[in-house]
């Protein structure tokens, strides 16, 4: 009784802000307009033909190679990073628990474990290549390396 009674009171102070509601059925009404609404009629498009319901589209596509590549590059990487990601986080859990750490450095732990969170992904691709690419601080500079790629299949798979 006192859930729905909570329920009614929340749902009655948010009509009585009418800024809020507008913002509400704004964002409600582009998501439907912008994103929801394409991505039906794609879905539709993609299996109604002037044939009715098939399938032709998606055989035509998995019959080209360079898709077949694709996807079998994005699965291998996903389950690789995938994988990787739940070993790093594991291993941070149990250091966060189980390792005693002085102040400085468990503070510094906190952050660099909080950082992968906070910072957008194209920060760390641009870093990446500022420092391991062609013409990178550690691949030209430190280390004399000229003929370095981080564009390939582990540089994404580092970068994830």
């Amino acid at each position: 009784m006192a859930r729905s009674q909570g329920a009614a009171l929340d749902r009655k102070k948010l009509m009585a802000d009418p800024i809020m509601v507008t913002t509400i059925v704004v964002l409600i009404t582009f998501l439907t307009l912008f994103i929801l609404y394409p991505l039906a009629i794609l879905l539709v498009d993609s299996f109604v033909s002037d044939k009715g319901l098939t399938f032709d589209i998606f055989k035509r596509i998995f019959n080209m190679p360079t898709f077949t590549k694709a996807i079998t590059n994005t699965l291998k990487v996903g389950f690789l990073v995938g994988i990787l990601s739940a070993l790093i986080g594991l291993l941070f859990a149990y250091v966060e628990v189980y390792v005693r750490m002085n102040k400085f450095v468990g503070g510094l732990f906190k952050v660099v474990s909080m950082l992968p969170v906070v910072s957008p992904p194209f920060v760390l691709s641009l870093s990446m290549i500022m420092l391991f690419g062609k013409a990178g601080v550690i691949t030209r500079f430190l280390l004399g390396i000229y003929d370095n790629s981080v564009y390939g299949y582990w540089g994404i798979v580092i970068v994830q």
